[in-house]
């Protein structure tokens, strides 16, 4: 006679078991029967190394590097700027946070570089970190920023004209004696 336990959700589960090394996974597909019950049907079968070797013209760095031309990609390299970097959409993820913590300290960080913005700026975007961010990389955003990062003109003195110094007159010290009274 079987001991009498508590059924568990995951004890009499059907498992499937595919040995590592196989190069056909099945595929599956959810269907439902005529009963209304939900149950998965094979469709097909994948073979996993074609599927893996139809990848390999992009993955390959010799099939890569023979594809390249050198003095296009010279050019290429030398011509970009930091403008360009930023507003063609090229990001390198790899320095994304991978857990909320460091999240929220990169968000830390963009509020804190916001706030270190000059006044006017800061009024540009109606002083909200929010709207700053949601307008990067657009034109209203570029054409803000342009604005504000052109030099002014200073007006230098001309060279045959002598520079101009202001000279208030001073009042006179009052003089006293040795006695302590005015003269």
């Amino acid at each position: 006679m079987p001991i009498l336990t508590w059924r568990k959700r995951v004890a009499n589960r059907e498992r499937f078991f595919m040995p590592s090394g196989e190069g056909i996974a099945r595929t599956y597909m959810l269907n439902i029967d005529d009963s209304g019950c939900e149950c998965l049907v094979c469709t097909g079968q994948t073979d996993i190394y074609a599927e893996i070797q139809s990848y390999r013209e992009g993955c390959d760095l010799a099939m890569l590097l023979r594809n390249i031309d050198p003095t296009a990609l010279s050019s290429m390299v030398s011509s970009f700027t930091a403008d360009d970097l930023v507003n063609s959409g090229i990001v390198d993820y790899a320095s994304m946070p991978t857990t909320l913590g460091g999240m929220f300290n990169l968000v830390q960080k963009g509020e804190n570089m916001f706030n270190g913005l000059p006044e006017e700026i800061r009024k540009e975007f109606n002083y909200s970190v929010k709207n700053f961010v949601s307008q990067f990389g657009t034109q209203a955003f570029n054409d803000i920023l342009a604005k504000y990062a052109t030099p002014q003109a200073q007006t230098e003195p001309k060279a045959d004209e002598p520079p101009q110094v202001q000279i208030e007159p001073q009042e006179p010290k009052n003089a006293t004696n040795k006695k302590g009274g005015k003269e």
